[in-house]
């Protein structure tokens, strides 16, 4: 006659596969990529690519005198269909600019006070563009739009962010403006171990809230 287990046995096995899991749980967890970092990763080399194409087109970036360089050139540019649009030119030509070259769900728009455009891609990102300053243009993704957290890494305080910044130079080159973008920036081809990236960014303790329209 065949013998069952006995409760001893059971709890016993019960424990050592808890153990097993326990020891397993954060090594595969370090295994699945990481989602938020790959959409950064993506934004930034589309941002890249974007400024590129700006850059080279002499129709929309050029520079008439010494006054500014790159980016920073604000004219009105040449060619159909920016010529003739205002929105196009000044604080607002970059936003406008950058999100000609994207697919919207959400047309840009000026904020109502300031200069800062907003815009929604078709993979519901918010995007948010500030006016460039002494250190270049300001762009804030929002990667899940309205949904909640709505904010930026700050450790222990927000921990699983959604928001993330990119500083834009006159030059066309992008950079990480929060410690986390820098952090994902710096690693790009690592995409499943997030501890790593996270211990490399430190709470940030400057608000990098835009300066006008950014809601919570």
């Amino acid at each position: 006659m065949k013998r069952g287990f006995t409760l001893t046995e059971v709890l016993v096995t019960l424990g050592v596969i808890g153990v097993i899991a326990a020891i397993m749980a954060p090594m595969v967890s370090n295994l699945i990529p990481d989602k938020n970092k790959g959409m950064v990763i993506k934004y930034y080399k589309i941002i890249t690519d974007t400024n590129t194409d700006l850059l080279g087109n002499i129709s929309l970036y050029y520079s008439d005198n010494s006054s500014c360089t790159g980016l920073d050139c604000t004219q009105q540019p040449m060619i159909a269909p920016y010529n003739g649009d205002a929105n196009y030119a000044g604080a607002t030509k970059y936003a406008y600019m950058l999100a000609s070259k994207l697919q919207l769900s959400v047309e840009p728009e000026k904020a109502e006070t300031g200069s800062n455009v907003t815009f929604t891609t078709i993979d519901g990102v918010e995007w948010i563009v500030e006016p460039y300053n002494t250190t270049g243009y300001s762009i804030m993704i929002d990667l899940n739009g309205e949904d909640t957290p709505n904010c930026y890494f700050v450790e222990d305080a927000c921990e699983k962010p959604d928001r993330y910044y990119f500083t834009v130079a006159v030059n066309g080159a992008v950079t990480g403006r929060d410690q986390l973008t820098q952090a994902y920036l710096a690693n790009p081809m690592r995409l499943n171990d997030r501890k790593k990236d996270v211990k490399k960014a430190p709470s940030y303790t400057t608000d990098l809230k835009t300066t006008d329209s950014e809601e919570e």
